[in-house]
């Protein structure tokens, strides 16, 4: 007689009893389970000669699985290497973002739970946007929004002189009065 033990992480699941006459071999199927390869990933095995009682015990381990980052922006052009790593059936895995100069994303990083198949992760960034834009846009700060000319230095100084005089009178008007003056 023959007795085969499946085993995963260390205890028994499954055990299948055969009867094998003397000097016979046997040829034995692994039962499939989720998230787990039987050894050497084969599905059946023949053993024998078979001439006294045998126990035999086969250990299954956990499967893995490839996930991949890809770092990209939101056209889908690579902005870094892809991030590849191997995570075990029912695995956890954190992964933070790298910076990358010029661009921005809305996530420090992920945390995915419970793997159970190959996983394709995108990760997008956003460009930021160029500083020299934002000095083009300066440029036009001085220019009168009526006629697109540019405010003479000495007129905007007279401007600011002007407001911040009557900013000057009206906060000391105020005091006066919450004095009671």
């Amino acid at each position: 007689d023959v007795k085969v033990i499946f085993s995963k992480d260390g205890e028994e699941f499954s055990t299948k009893d055969y009867t094998v006459e003397k000097g016979d071999t046997l040829t034995y199927n692994y039962p499939e389970i989720e998230g787990y390869d039987p050894p050497d990933g084969k599905y059946s095995e023949t053993t024998g000669p078979i001439n006294v009682d045998t126990t035999i015990i086969r250990d299954y381990s956990k499967k893995q699985y490839s996930v991949i980052v890809h770092y990209v922006d939101e056209d889908g052009n690579t902005l870094a290497p892809d991030y590849e790593c191997q995570v075990e059936y029912m695995g956890d895995i954190q992964i933070d973002n790298p910076k990358i100069k010029g661009y921005k994303t809305d996530a420090d990083g992920i945390s995915i739970c419970d793997v159970i198949e190959n996983m394709d992760v995108n990760f997008v960034y956003t460009k930021i946007k160029d500083k020299d834009s934002d000095k083009d846009k300066d440029k036009d700060k001085d220019k009168n929004p009526e006629t697109g000319d540019n405010v003479p230095l000495m007129q905007l100084a007279a401007l600011l002189m002007a407001s911040a005089g009557g900013a000057g009178f009206l906060a000391i008007r105020r005091r006066k009065e919450e004095s009671g003056k």
